[in-house]
């Protein structure tokens, strides 16, 4: 019996790695300094047909991940409409951290740095009450001139409970705040700013 389970389990890992390959692989590409677009399509096209193994949560994170890439892929190709509205979707929840930072770039893209800016200020001072339920909290600034609305992870790990605190001592501990507050980004290595 146990030699039954060792095998299958070795079996289901050996299909995840492998199929995971195809998702590292398009990863990869993207990164390169002239992605071969084509190619990441059809390596994230072969990855959503693949077996993550049997548990359901492997192929939520397997598809996450893809859908996460077909956002980075249409941001380097300027469709910035497009990499945001996905983006938002439900369907990159696994990678929210590096979605937000992808959120503020591709804002900045579109509308401006110093626009997003002004915009996210206006709410900075309203206070946020962190409780024991809190924690993977999404906290949303409405950015009412652009008629969108930012929602993002507190990503501070650890925090006291029932401490009010305001969105803007949250935001200075998000990955994205050195693309909002650099004085003097630096535009070459934007591509490799995306998370």
């Amino acid at each position: 019996m146990k030699l039954i389970i060792s095998v299958l389990l070795l079996m289901t890992f050996s299909t995840y790695a492998q199929n995971y390959g195809l998702i590292n692989r398009a990863e990869a590409l993207l990164k390169a300094e002239k992605p071969n677009f084509k190619k990441v399509e059809k390596l994230l096209k072969r990855a959503k047909k693949r077996d993550y193994g049997f548990c359901g949560n492997a192929r939520m994170t397997a598809l996450c991940e893809i859908d996460f890439l077909e956002a980075k892929m249409l941001f380097l190709k300027s469709e910035y409409v497009a990499c945001l509205s996905l983006i938002d979707s439900d369907d990159t929840w696994i990678v929210n951290k590096s979605g937000d930072s992808l959120k503020i770039l591709t804002l900045i893209k579109i509308h401006g740095k110093e626009t997003i800016k002004k915009l996210i200020e206006k709410d900075a001072e309203r206070m946020i009450t962190r409780t024991s339920g809190y924690q993977y909290k999404d906290i949303c600034i409405n950015l009412d001139t652009i008629n969108y609305t930012f929602c993002f992870r507190d990503q501070e790990d650890a925090f006291d409970y029932k401490k009010e605190v305001t969105i803007a001592e949250i935001l200075q501990k998000t990955n994205f705040y050195h693309l909002l507050y650099d004085p003097k980004p630096n535009t070459k290595q934007l591509k490799t700013q995306i998370p």
